[in-house]
């Protein structure tokens, strides 16, 4: 059972030595109980246009394929342009968020965790998935989008998969949707007092499921210069895991530890690595199923990354 964020802010500071950040989690929707009119509002829809909150109302026995449920509620969605008749006034399936203070934070970030619940390619390609972002009023801008424009095609069926907008131009170029719920993080330009966040799913036909779970809210700021050669150099796989991690380090740089805390800042796990390219991290049994942070070190650089453990 994921533990519960949803009814306060939560602020966690990960102080990452001298050559690191400090990464804050300002806020967590893990959608673990309904919060629909209390922590969020949505285009919550019943019928053959579906957009609900699990344990609120389960899941239908056709999402049946989805991977890396964390805990027992998630939110679905299916057709939900209103197409045949249900909620007209509603086209699009959105889920807003309650406004959250950053009142004197720069470098945020809005991270969830995103799949397709069949993951056999249904879509057309006017279909899409985007995460918005508005700072005290301006609009609502996206620093997220999923689309089937441009996307693989799923030969057998005829339909598209949904595949990430990586350039915000409305054509699919990054990797795409599966039925395990997966974590993409956006980053969030502008300062300000009061941020909303929004889901906006646009899918107009059946068999056409968009899950998704945890949305978070994080602050980073960087204390020092950040190895970039480091960091662009270090592959950690799979993420989400059952605990078992890969680092993968293609730098010119040895790594001289390794460390993992949870979100509360308390060191769960700690190796020196080997000479090897490869580091296995075995986590499996040693901890409960939620978001770590890796820490890997270098003689000169330090790197963090967010890991997702199932």
């Amino acid at each position: 059972m994921k533990k519960n964020y949803t009814n306060k802010i939560l602020i966690i500071l990960l102080f990452i030595t001298s050559l690191g950040y400090s990464q804050t989690l300002l806020y967590t929707e893990d959608f673990e109980t309904s919060g629909e009119g209390t922590r969020y509002n949505g285009t919550f829809l019943d019928g053959t246009d579906v957009m609900n909150q699990t344990n609120a109302n389960p899941a239908p026995s056709y999402i049946t394929n989805l991977v890396g449920i964390n805990g027992t509620g998630y939110i679905y969605s299916e057709d939900v342009d209103g197409a045949n008749g249900i909620n007209l006034n509603h086209p699009t399936g959105t889920l807003t968020l309650n406004s959250q203070n950053i009142s004197g934070k720069g470098g945020i970030e809005v991270s969830i965790l995103l799949a397709e619940a069949r993951a056999d390619g249904r879509f057309e390609g006017n279909e899409k998935v985007e995460i918005q972002a508005d700072i005290d009023g301006g609009g609502f801008t996206t620093v997220g989008r999923f689309t089937a424009n441009g996307a693989p095609v799923n030969p057998t069926i005829g339909g598209f998969l949904m595949a990430q907008d990586t350039n915000l131009d409305g054509v699919a170029n990054g990797s795409t949707l599966n039925s395990t719920l997966t974590e993409y993080t956006f980053d969030v330009d502008g300062i300000g007092t009061n941020l909303t966040v929004r889901v906006v799913i646009t899918t107009d036909g059946g068999s056409e499921e968009i899950a998704f779970d945890y949305i978070r809210i994080w602050h980073n700021i960087v204390l020092s210069t950040e190895d970039v050669e480091l960091s662009n150099n270090l592959n950690v796989y799979p993420n989400p895991s059952n605990g078992d991690i890969t680092v993968l380090n293609n730098s010119n740089k040895t790594l001289k530890n390794i460390s993992v805390f949870d979100l509360n800042g308390r060191l769960i796990h700690k190796q020196t690595p080997s000479n090897s390219t490869t580091q296995k991290i075995i986590l499996n049994g040693k901890v409960s199923s939620g978001i770590y942070i890796l820490k890997l070190n270098s003689e000169d650089a330090s790197v963090v990354k967010r890991i997702l453990i199932k």
